[in-house]
This record gives C-alpha cells, structure tokens and sequence, in this order.
C-alpha cells in the first residue's frame, strides 16, 4: 500500500510542479544579434511575423500609421516599405498581405508578397449593399475570402480570389454572418436572447452542425494575424477539432467537437465570481493550454482533451485577468513566454509547449514600453523579437 501511495505521490508531482527556474538559466538578457531603430511607434497592435516557401523570414512592421516596413529578421535590414495610407490592411496566416479602400463603396483589394513587398495581384471587391468592411478574410498562398452579408435579409453571399487574383462566388447561405476561422465558415440566427451559431465547411458550404449555446471565446492565435479583435464563436486546432465555450451559473463550459460535429469532450472549470474569471485558453497547433483560474495553473490539452502537463505559476498579482497581455507564444508554436512581477522583482519565463519544461529565465523587464503580448513575439524556441525603448527601437535575441 505504502508502495503504491509513493509511486501516486511520483506521477503527481511530474504531472502538476511549480514551474522551476534551470541551474544553468541567465537572470539578465544576452547582447541583441541586431536593432533596427525605429523613428515612431507601431501604428498596428505587433509586428507580424512571416516565413516563405523557400524559408525567408520577414518581419512587418508599422512605424507609421501610413507605412509598411519589411524587414529581414535575420539581419534586421529594411527590405521595402509600402505607402498605405487611407487603406485597410490585414495579414494572412502565413504573411501575405492584403488592403482595400474604406473611403469608396467599390473599391480594389490587392494582395502583397511579404517577402518582396511587390503586388502580387489586384481585383475589384464585389458590388454590396452596405459595409463590407470586417469581412475579408485574407488565405494562403495569396488567396482570399470575401463575404458579403446582408443582414436584414439574413444571407450572406462567400466569394474567393484565388492566389491570381481570379474571383469567383462559392455560394449563399440563409444566415447572419460571424466568422471565418481554419477551413470554417460560422453563421448564426440572432434569436433574442440566445443566437444559434451553424458551423459550414469553408470550401462547399455544407452545414457541419449547429451550437445552441450562447458561445463565445478569445482566440489568441488570431493576435499574430492582426485580423481579429475581441471574441468568436470557437477557436480551431490545425486537426481540425472545434472549441466552443459558454457559462452556466457556476462552471464555464468548454466542449470540443470533431470536424464532423460529433462532441469529443466536455470540460467545466468551476469559478466564484464570473467577473473575474480569468481563464484564457490559447491554441498549440493540435493542442490547446488552459492558463489562470483559481489555482494559477497551466495545463496542456491534447485534441482528445487528454492532460498532458501541468505548471503551476506563482503570482502575486491580483488583477483579475492575471495573464491577460503578459503572454506570448511563438509563431510556430514551439515555445510560449510569460511575465510575472512579485515581491518587487519582475520574472520572465521561456516554456518548451511540449511538455511546460523551462528552456529560459530572466529578471530583467522585457515589456520596457508596453504589455508583452502588444510589443514582443517569439519564434521556434529561441528568438525573441522585442521593442524595448521610448523610441521602439526593435530588439532580436538568442536565448541560450
């Protein structure tokens, strides 16, 4: 019995530990590889990053809120820069860039090549009634999503460039538009005082299934593209699974579902005050990590909503969103980076995302001129990319 009890006690303590500084870690960050000095502050929330088939990296930044820099995040040399003013502009998933006119009813959308900052194509948006503002959704490769939605009818129309330019119209659907989201397109029917969200497959525009619930959720893997702000309906793990989230009068209520609608898995993280429920959940390629709550836990998720690990988080903060802004995770998803500040000493954290192991550790600020999340971004496991002066000077680092 006693036997038993230890080897429980072992695989606890493995499972769930408080994150551990590594004897080898550095408290003070290594000298910069490069600074790129910048004359003005970032019009956009962060810098996109963005790696090309034949792997150049680039970096996009916006000294101003007109201009669009290149720059080689090898080096930290400006490759090009792009007037854009009286544009709206926005960021696909894996860097190209595309812009439209908000100041005419019909105007263009034109696609940009990231790593050149040439045009790639440019075509005319479709005709609409009212504001199509909101509704590009910019693709892979150079392609886009344009929906038009009119509300009063309750439809809304999917046209697709693909990556020449070439548009085509996909089809109508007798519903509110919501979101495009990895392959998914979300309408829903505004029933006062509950919505019902369908869920269509992007490309045919067959209905998947519908969410009774009141869903909403933060998705966090949307910061890097700059192309959403606020809430969602789900958020999408690349093996295609969906998230949806909703409160009852105690627990908030995760359910994962298979690209088919079918449910998986039903999670309730109970809470004591829905005002200060400061779980965020972010996405890890097929994973996805619940960060916050009551017990300051980290814990990773596998699609199955398997555990994989835990870590436990000391903060003193009291602020109800503890996490909120002071965390960020490397764009290809290898590594996460959080701050804390306790006992009057600021503590920055590198995590491995496959296992919450420790691969970097500092006491030096970071975030010298703004919350983490808005002004520094990682990649891979080592490189961190950081505006660290009055001036947003644009700092890369090894960590080691």
């Amino acid at each position: 019995m006693k036997k038993r009890i230890f080897s429980l006690l072992i695989i606890f303590s493995l499972c769930c530990s408080l994150i551990a500084v590594p004897s080898h870690a550095d408290t003070v960050l290594p000298e910069a590889e490069w600074v790129q000095r910048l004359q003005g502050r970032p019009a956009i929330s962060k810098p996109i990053f963005t790696v090309d088939s034949k792997g150049n990296e680039t970096i996009i930044i916006r000294p101003k809120d007109y201009i669009l820099e290149g720059i080689n995040a090898k080096t930290g040399k400006k490759k090009w820069e792009k007037n854009v003013k009286g544009k709206i502009v926005k960021y696909a998933e894996d860097g190209y860039i595309s812009w439209y006119d908000y100041d005419k009813k019909i105007g263009n959308i034109t696609v940009i090549d990231p790593t050149t900052g040439k045009d790639k194509w440019t075509a005319p948006l479709p005709s609409y009634r009212g504001n199509v503002s909101g509704y590009i959704y910019p693709s892979t490769g150079g392609s886009v999503y344009v929906v038009v939605s009119e509300y009063f009818e309750h439809k809304s129309s999917i046209y697709y460039y693909d990556k020449n330019g070439k548009r085509s119209k996909l089809y109508t659907l007798p519903v509110e538009f919501s979101d495009i989201n990895k392959g998914y397109l979300f309408g829903y029917n505004n029933d006062y005082p509950k919505s019902t969200y369908t869920v269509f497959n992007l490309l045919s525009g067959k209905k998947i299934f519908s969410i009774k619930e009141n869903t909403w959720i933060n998705d966090y893997d949307h910061y890097k593209t700059g192309q959403v702000n606020g809430h969602r309906p789900a958020i999408i793990l690349s093996g295609g699974t969906i998230i949806t989230q909703y409160y009852d009068d105690n627990n908030r209520i995760l359910k994962g579902y298979s690209p088919s609608g079918k449910l998986k898995w039903t999670k309730k993280v109970p809470f004591t005050n829905r005002s200060n429920d400061d779980l965020i959940v972010y996405t890890l390629n097929n994973n996805f990590l619940m960060v916050g709550g009551a017990e300051n836990l980290f814990n990773l998720y596998n699609h199955n909503g398997e555990l994989i690990g835990s870590q436990e988080f000391d903060s003193k903060d009291d602020h109800s969103s503890r996490m909120y802004g002071k965390m960020i995770v490397s764009y290809d998803y290898k590594s996460l980076m959080f701050s804390t500040y306790k006992d009057n000493k600021y503590e920055a954290y590198l995590l491995d995302t496959n296992n919450l192991s420790t691969l970097f550790y500092t006491t030096e600020q970071i975030e010298v001129v703004a919350p983490l999340q808005n002004f520094a971004f990682l990649n891979k496991k080592n490189e961190l990319y950081a505006f660290r002066t009055a001036k947003y000077d644009l700092y890369k680092y090894i960590l080691r």
